[in-house]
């Protein structure tokens, strides 16, 4: 959910999609989520497996499909 916040503030696209640049550290994240890196690490990687996040590099980060990623959270909670 942090990540769909950040989406909302960052740069978005016509396309539906979302940049975020510079992409917050997994230390920062885990500290506003009251979790660990290590477990964003593993969030992050899961939801690039599944289409929904695409690295550029070490510093910027896209939701390829806000609309897609916004039904998971929905799912999700």
């Amino acid at each position: 959910m942090e990540l769909l916040r950040l989406a909302h503030e960052a740069d978005l696209r016509p396309d539906g999609s979302a940049r975020l640049a510079p992409a917050p550290p997994h230390a920062a994240l885990a500290s506003k989520i009251s979790t660990n890196r290590e477990q964003v690490a593993r969030e992050i990687s899961a939801l690039t497996k599944r289409g929904l996040l695409r690295n550029e590099g070490p510093h910027i980060l896209w939701v390829t499909s806000m609309h897609d990623f916004q039904a998971l959270i929905a799912q999700a909670t």
